[in-house]
């Protein structure tokens, strides 16, 4: 009797942490892409107007930092590097 409750408990269990892994896959990515598109969006802002704010380049530098830590691609590597080769205007944050 107390084998089959243990038994079943495990199984519920381990469901339990199937699911769960499967749910925090699906966020990690979601935040992946949602850290994505606002990098890509800061950039393209910037690139058009030929100058990044030093507040637009620390914001976008620590969202990278997030994104490569979550998994995120190289292609990114490039538009990080090219928004920091950009001209810097307003004040450096502290």
């Amino acid at each position: 009797m107390a084998l089959a409750v243990v038994t079943t408990f495990c199984t519920y269990v381990a469901r339990e942490l199937k699911d769960f892994r499967g749910e925090h896959k699906v966020l990690l990515e979601s935040q992946r892409n949602q850290l994505k598109a606002s990098i890509v969006s800061i950039f393209e802002r910037a690139k058009g107007c030929d100058y990044i704010t030093a507040m637009e380049l620390d914001t976008l530098d620590r969202m990278a930092d997030s994104y490569f830590a979550l998994g995120g691609n190289h292609y990114m590597h490039a538009l990080i590097r090219q928004a920091n080769e950009l001209e810097i205007r307003g004040e450096v944050p502290r």
